[in-house]
């Protein structure tokens, strides 16, 4: 009972970043990867041969069959019909009708794909422990274009021009091909870790060292974009000007990382250049993987929902979310305005709640319980600290609310 009382508190408790909607995977799975067939059909893959396909939007996800247990790690769709789907164990999945069935395909000698590129639902590469490979004929059979085996991730814009980063001469590279990836020239140096994302053979945005930076003429040159912290897990774009970034922060205490979505729009007045939305998990655990737009304005990220805290038993959940705007809440300082503690926490029957200044506006505190009904709730102004008495709470987990400047803040609270 507990556990399905964590579920509902998932699905149906206020979603503190409205910008990006929770969606019922119904999965528990972690979702490794997102395509954008339209705007209402979209294809997730995961753990554990997990696929999800929905056609209403996100309003409803429906399981597929993938014939496999192998975790499935990138999925495309060169055409509305025609989809491929790569993962552990050297797997290479197809699909003929949009995603309703999959069937592998054989890949001679082959332990593992680790990154697909296609060009059309005909012609596509892979990078495999073979090296990188081509199909013309839709995975019938495959060509060894190149054989080394240090590739990393691949992007071809067309069946000769195309991007790789790779490990050479002691070092991470982004390199470019123009004949089709038998030979390649490196264009950035010191790229590990690094991410790219190329919209055409000369316009495109890379990330290396914790930077990013956009390029007009193919790697010729590079232009400094506005950056935030964190390491960058995935990174998409519909045009030259706006970059959607999914970012890992690793923090040295040894602390669960934090996760964030960051909009960076160069067509922005410079402070709104960089937007950030980070752990929007409503007080779960949230890893983000994977992020891909269909539009402007309609866009999923997806990844996984954890709790394997205290008060009641584990939960695991594929996590889905929607954009359905194209926009960021200007969220970047949160943390900064003010600072917020509370204290004790855990606690048994009282709680204060400090600010590091003074608050002389209105602003409100509410409480809301795991359900996501709220228990408490009330408007205060020219405060610096409040306490307030939680005796006759019950022991669990609550999630505490501050609206200040209109900017919404919320942490958790054990009572025990």
């Amino acid at each position: 009972m507990k556990k399905n009382t964590l579920i509902l508190f998932v699905l149906f408790t206020l979603n503190f970043y409205p910008q990006w909607v929770q969606q019922n995977s119904g999965v528990s799975s972690s979702l490794n990867d997102v395509y954008c067939i339209s705007e209402d059909v979209v294809i997730v893959v995961g753990v554990g041969g997990t696929i999800l396909k929905t056609i209403d939007g996100g309003t409803n996800w429906i399981q597929k069959s993938s014939g496999t247990t192998a975790g499935l790690t990138k999925v495309q769709f060169p055409s509305a019909n025609v989809g491929y789907s790569i993962g552990s164990e050297g797997m290479l999945l197809k699909t003929s009708d949009i995603g309703e069935n999959w069937t592998s395909l054989v890949l001679e000698n082959t332990s593992f794909v680790a990154d697909i590129s296609c060009v059309n639902e005909n012609i596509f590469f892979i990078t495999t422990n073979n090296g990188l490979e081509k199909t013309v004929n839709g995975g019938i059979s495959f060509e060894t274009i190149n054989p080394t085996n240090n590739f990393i991730e691949i992007q071809f814009l067309n069946q000769q021009v195309g991007y790789a980063s790779f490990y050479s001469a002691f070092q991470y590279n982004l390199s470019k091909t123009i004949d089709g990836g038998i030979s390649w020239t490196i264009v950035s140096t010191d790229f590990n870790q690094g991410k790219f994302y190329f919209l055409d053979g000369n316009h495109g945005f890379i990330n290396k060292q914790g930077q990013n930076f956009k390029t007009i003429d193919s790697c010729e040159n590079f232009t400094l974009m506005p950056n935030s912290d964190g390491e960058t897990r995935d990174m998409f774009s519909l045009n030259e000007n706006v970059l959607w970034e999914v970012k890992g922060i690793f923090l040295l205490c040894g602390c669960p990382p934090s996760y964030c979505i960051t909009k960076s729009d160069l067509n922005e007045i410079e402070e709104n250049q960089e937007l950030k939305n980070c752990d929007f998990g409503n007080g779960l655990d949230l890893m983000l993987n994977s992020l891909h737009f269909s539009s402007e304005t309609k866009g999923y990220t997806v990844g996984f929902l954890s709790y394997t805290g205290i008060f009641g038993p584990p939960l695991y959940m594929g996590a889905i979310f929607k954009n359905s705007t194209g926009t960021m809440l200007n969220v970047n300082k949160i943390d900064e305005n003010p600072e917020i503690k509370i204290f004790p926490n855990p606690s048994t029957d009282k709680i204060t709640i400090s600010f590091n200044e003074k608050i002389i506006e209105p602003f409100s505190i509410s409480i809301s319980d795991n359900l996501g009904k709220n228990i408490f709730s009330k408007n205060y102004f020219n405060e610096s600290e409040i306490n307030i008495n939680i005796s006759s709470f019950s022991k669990g987990i609550y999630f505490i609310t501050s609206v200040i400047n209109e900017k919404k803040q919320t942490q958790k609270l054990m009572i025990q």
